[in-house]
């Protein structure tokens, strides 16, 4: 029997992690940045930089859980 999702901003397809690339010095330095992005409205040009929320417990109409297409 599978386990159940809960549904959650950690559990949706749409969250990804969120890194800085900075050239500007020369070379590539990568930073690990407070928050996530949310790509859920990415058909509209838009990806989301989302921070305060709790992303173990936020959600919102758009969760869709990973793996689905």
């Amino acid at each position: 029997m599978p386990e159940e999702t809960h549904e959650c901003c950690d559990t949706c397809k749409y969250k990804l992690h969120l890194v800085r690339f900075d050239y500007s010095h020369g070379g590539c330095e990568h930073t690990d940045m407070d928050g996530y992005v949310c790509m859920a409205f990415a058909s509209e040009g838009e990806a989301v930089w989302m921070i305060g929320n709790c992303p173990s417990i936020g959600q919102c109409e758009m969760w869709t859980p990973k793996g689905d297409k």
